[in-house]
């Protein structure tokens, strides 16, 4: 093996033999009568065969989504991601098998999509204030050419100065971002 990256498909293809055959032995000491059914073949084989083929699909692909999305993002992006696929499961059972919830089951379901909401909201004023900030940050100098570092205090002096602006004064919809 190189010192180069490796890319997601070739990090599963890795990881994929070694999990396939840690969950082997569990596999046919717990289902070893429907392994039985399975070898006989017939129209369970291809029952069976689809029941295990497809879910394993989509275990494939959502690893790879998620390998991509650590990639992309962060881990803790995908630990909040990995919570709203949780609240979505429960959705589902509730509303289309219609499993019964108490209200204590409710108010969970509904802090946990509040404080995914509030993640996305903090982490989006967080990269508008950055994009703010980056803006303000560079002004050009008369007589150089080359930009320099704002001091923080006349960024905040300018921070100021546009807040007390009307919306329809602002240029475009960023300061409205950077005003939060």
């Amino acid at each position: 093996m190189t010192d180069r990256e490796l890319d997601t498909v070739t990090a599963v293809l890795y990881m994929s033999p070694g999990s396939t055959l840690s969950l082997l032995p569990l596999v046919l000491a717990r289902e070893h009568e429907e392994m039985v059914i399975l070898l006989e073949g017939g129209r369970q084989t291809l029952i069976y065969a689809l029941l295990v083929i497809v879910p394993g699909f989509l275990a494939f692909v959502l690893l790879i989504i998620e390998v991509k999305l650590v990639q992309e993002t962060s881990s803790l992006t995908l630990a909040v991601l990995g919570n709203l696929k949780s609240v979505t499961t429960i959705l589902f059972a509730i509303l289309v098998f219609r499993e019964s919830a108490t209200l204590l089951q409710w108010c969970g379901v509904m802090v946990g999509t509040a404080g995914m909401l509030c993640y996305s909201y903090f982490k989006k004023g967080k990269n508008a204030i950055q994009d703010c900030d980056a803006g303000f940050a560079k002004v050009p100098q008369a007589s150089e050419p080359k930009h320099e570092v704002m001091p923080h205090a006349q960024s905040d002096e300018i921070r100021g100065k546009m807040s007390k602006l009307s919306s329809k004064d602002m240029p475009c919809p960023l300061f409205l971002a950077c005003m939060r």
